[in-house]
């Protein structure tokens, strides 16, 4: 115990020590001095953002938004005690902008106003500096505009050609500044690509605002509905397909080779997709009905493409002519008209007599000799729905029993009456 009495004894023997404790006992004496004699003081907050609420005032009302300006930092003078004040952020107030006279799209000096975050803090607000920041209101809209696309391809090969491209979205809507968007004229996509295609080229572009002048404007002003698309560059191999039909409603005994039918057109410069392309080699024109057959007659046969293909021609119809050499036709008056397949628990009456004026042809003189008894109206009741106790019309198929080759021209009726039996 006396040894440690005599090393700090000691201590005080050297000068440097207590150079040192005299200067930390001045420093503290003099905090507590100044801290007496000036208990509050000014202290400047910096860098606080102004804020704008732009729901609760006419401008908000009018559909106004600052589009320059808003990010304006002020700075804030306090007055309070030094252990308060100096430890202030930004955080400890708010300052808001005064938006009373803010009615209409332009530039405005808004006057500012501070407050605690704390109500309760212990200090107070002297004043913000500057006193009004620079704003620049405009009216919010939405604007939609076309989309366009720039494409350039090195080349397709020969036999392939290459269609208009196809966006994903030919429009968009653009929202910001009526000021900024007044300048938008359109929206564009641009696709290069090189070396030799046979498919469809598909990418994903970004979209950007043009003037009238297509120039790339700046967008930083406003948003877009979508600020990407799809673009799919359709590149088609071309072929030329044979144009055929079918026969329909010909008499069994009928050889529709023998037919002598022309077409105006017998073959169609088509494009399609590489693989769809290969796949078929012909194209149906659709049916031709032997009642439309007489001498020289001639029918419009519409030509529709299966899905995926395009025509790649002007012609949209082919005229189909049944040539009239050597073939014949005779007029009858038939009397011998007959009804088959009458459904069970059904009796029919037939009151029609004859029917005038059957047009027959047939090809080569199996019409010099025919009698107009071998001539047989048929109707085949099992393709009728009947209703008993009334009377309806309803075709009949003309046929000449044991002579191949002849048909009748146009639709021919009969009236019948039909009652139930059970």
């Amino acid at each position: 115990m006396k040894l440690n009495t005599s090393r700090f004894k000691n201590l005080f023997k050297n000068n440097w020590v207590l150079k040192l404790a005299s200067f930390l006992i001045a420093v503290v004496v003099w905090f507590a001095v100044v801290i007496s004699m000036t208990p509050e003081q000014e202290y400047r907050i910096t860098d606080v953002p102004v804020t704008l609420n732009m729901e609760s005032s006419a401008a908000g009302e009018r559909n106004l938004q600052p589009i320059a300006g808003q990010d304006a930092t002020v700075t804030v003078v306090v007055r309070g005690k030094r252990s308060v004040v100096g430890g202030l952020t930004k955080n400890d107030v708010v300052v808001s902008g005064i938006l009373n006279y803010v009615v209409a799209a332009g530039v405005y000096d808004v006057p500012l106003q501070v407050q605690k975050t704390d109500p309760n803090a212990d200090f107070t607000v002297v004043r913000v500096e500057p006193l009004n920041v620079s704003i620049t209101f405009d009216e919010i809209i939405e604007k939609v505009v076309p989309v366009r696309a720039d494409v350039s391809i090195t080349s397709v090969p020969d036999g392939y050609i290459m269609r208009d491209p196809v966006l994903e979205y030919t429009e968009v809507t653009l929202t910001g500044p009526r000021t900024a968007l007044a300048n938008v004229e359109y929206c564009g996509v641009t696709l290069q690509k090189e070396g030799t295609f046979t498919s469809d080229i598909v990418e994903n572009l970004e979209i950007s605002a043009y003037n009238a002048d297509g120039e790339k404007l700046e967008d930083t002003d406003f948003t877009y509905s979508s600020k990407t698309t799809k673009i799919t560059v359709p590149i088609l191999k071309e072929k030329t397909v044979n144009l055929t039909y079918q026969i329909i409603n010909a008499p069994a005994d009928l050889d529709t080779s023998q037919l002598q039918i022309t077409l105006s057109q017998s073959t169609l410069q088509v494009a399609a997709p590489e693989a769809l392309a290969d796949s078929i080699d012909s194209i149906s024109l659709g049916y031709i009905d032997v009642k439309d057959l007489s001498p020289g007659a001639q029918l419009t046969l519409k030509i529709e493409l299966p899905n995926g293909f395009i025509n790649m021609e002007d012609t949209e119809e082919v005229t189909a002519t049944f040539m009239s050499e050597g073939v014949n036709t005779r007029t009858f008056r038939v009397t011998n008209i007959q009804t088959i397949n009458v459904p069970t628990g059904y009796s029919v009456r037939v009151y029609t007599s004859s029917l005038s004026n059957v047009q027959l042809v047939a090809i080569g003189d199996q019409l010099e000799d025919l009698a107009a008894s071998e001539i047989v109206a048929e109707a085949d009741l099992s393709q009728i729905e009947l209703t008993a106790g009334q009377s309806t019309s309803i075709p009949v198929s003309i046929r000449v029993p044991g002579r191949d080759g002849i048909w009748a021209v146009g639709s021919y009726t009969i009236v019948i009456a039909v009652w139930q039996t059970q």
